[in-house]
This record gives structure tokens, sequence and C-alpha cells, in this order.
């Protein structure tokens, strides 16, 4: 006879067959006693930011990890409010125009753009990048920024 797959003591989940005769759950969600969350499908835009996000690959630091997550937030929430406005324009089309669509957000589109701009994930973003990057005569980097600062500033009499 085969030997019974243990079970996860909050999901019911089997456990993995390596696990240790002491462990009870299946992963550290399970442990603290929350529920997974579903699998959430993304919409277009959510879908082409994360593309945007891993092609940037070591352009973005551990200092953008807050502009990115405010990028993701408006990208679903610009998905979201799409799937809305559609589905309620449907409903209206169906009900002989009964009821009003929700209004047009003007805001989260622009704000989205700022910040791939400013992430660099646009082509404008990314010349602009380039060019705020300091370059020495040899090619390399480097310089305290008051050095660079007044290199750029004509001297009298000179």
């Amino acid at each position: 006879m085969a030997p019974r797959r243990r079970r996860c003591a909050f999901c019911s989940e089997p456990l993995p067959k390596d696990a240790r005769s002491n462990r009870k759950f299946c992963d550290a969600d399970c442990r603290a006693g929350r529920a997974k969350q579903p699998a959430v499908e993304l919409g277009p835009v959510a879908t082409a930011t994360e593309l945007a996000i891993t092609a940037a690959g070591t352009e973005l630091t551990e200092r953008d990890q807050g502009a990115v997550a405010a990028l993701r937030h408006l990208a679903n929430k610009i998905d979201t409010e799409h799937e809305i406005r559609e589905a309620a324009l449907k409903w209206a089309a169906q009900n002989d125009g009964a009821g009003k669509p929700p209004q047009i957000d003007n805001v989260s589109v622009p704000t989205y753009l700022k910040y791939c701009e400013s992430l660099g994930l646009t082509p404008a973003g990314r010349s602009r990048l380039e060019a705020a990057k300091p370059q020495q005569p040899g090619g390399a980097t480097g310089g305290s920024k008051l050095t660079l600062l007044s290199q750029g500033i004509p001297r009298p009499g000179a």
C-alpha cells in the first residue's frame, strides 16, 4: 500500500514529497493563516507595463521600486476602468440607453505616461536619461557634481 500524502493544515493541499516530518503547512501564507490570492489576469496596459519593466532590466534599481509600484497600480487602474466603462456602455446599449456610463478619467493615463517617461520606459525618457549621464573625454563617467556643474559655467574674461 502506497504511503498517504500528508496535507497542509490550513488549505488541505498536498505537502511536497520532500517535506520534513514536522512540516504542517505548504507555504508561509498558510503558516500565517492568510488565504491564497487567486491568480489575476492582467489587462493589456498592465501586461505591456510588466514587459517594459522586465526589458528595462538593470536600469531600474531598488531606488525606483516605489515609482515602479505606482506605475503598476496605475496600469491596473487604467485596465479596470476601461473594463467597467465598456461593460456599462454594453449594458446601456442593451437597455435602450438607460443609465449613464462612468465618467472618463483624464488623469490616470497622463500620470501613467509621466511615470513611464521618468523611469526611462519611453523613447523620450530613454534619450533624456542618456543625455543626463555625464561623459568625460575618455568616455568614462565620474567626477563630483560640483566639478561637473562648474565645467558648464563660462568664466568671465576667459
